[in-house]
């Protein structure tokens, strides 16, 4: 009786998307979409596709430190985000700060992803953030960290950011201006933050804020 999905999520490369009044692509014995935009499995999971074969590489050609099956998830328009899942190695090497601020800390997702994951799920600058919204910082033009607003005091400024660098064990909270010092110094740059809020969240805010602040990787794999 009305569109499942928001004009702007239309995208060519998915033809189903096209189609305002399709629901999950045209099949619900697979899929669930309950906030009628990204599309999850049944348990409300992020879909992952494998593509290629498993890439021994990704750390230097040593398989204990990393071993990463290439594929990709989907944002929001239906665009295929590249994404690795690791299928053997470290725990370290589970996800990235971009794997837990936009994919549940499940996957490893490049910097060069970063835009893509923004465009496609429909993220909005903002100059007002909110906890739960997310803090990209930028060096050169490109994404080189991201991670989740996790405090705002009642100016409205940021005063707590919470997520992981790549291959850390547990999320850690710092202040925006200590991120920027830290790898303004590691890339001998000035690093930058922009704020993006997601209008149409597929989960509540507290329970990704949660997700964030507690999350580990595992210790054995």
């Amino acid at each position: 009786m009305s569109p499942d999905r928001p004009f702007a999520d239309q995208h060519a490369a998915n033809p189903q998307s096209l189609n305002l009044y399709s629901y999950v692509t045209s099949n619900p014995l697979h899929y669930v979409d309950p906030t009628g935009t990204v599309k999850r499995d049944a348990n409300g999971q992020i879909i992952f596709v494998p593509q290629g074969r498993v890439d021994k590489n990704f750390t230097n050609g040593d398989p204990r430190k990393g071993t990463m099956q290439p594929g990709y998830i989907q944002a929001d328009n239906g665009a295929k985000v590249q994404a690795f899942q690791q299928v053997g190695g470290s725990p370290a090497y589970k996800c990235d700060c971009h794997g837990l601020t936009f994919a549940d800390g499940k996957y490893w997702v490049n910097n060069d992803q970063v835009g893509k994951l923004l465009k496609g799920d429909g993220y909005e600058k903002t100059k007002t953030p909110q906890p739960g919204d997310v803090a990209i910082f930028s060096a050169n033009g490109e994404a080189v960290h991201s991670l989740t607003v996790t405090g705002v005091n009642d100016k409205g400024q940021v005063t707590e950011v919470t997520g992981l660098g790549g291959t850390e064990e547990a999320s850690h909270s710092n202040t925006p201006e200590q991120i920027e010092q830290q790898f303004g110094k590691m890339l001998d740059t000035s690093v930058t933050v922009q704020y993006y809020h997601d209008p149409q969240p597929d989960r509540p805010t507290q329970e990704k804020l949660d997700q964030v602040k507690n999350y580990e990787k595992p210790k054995d794999q």
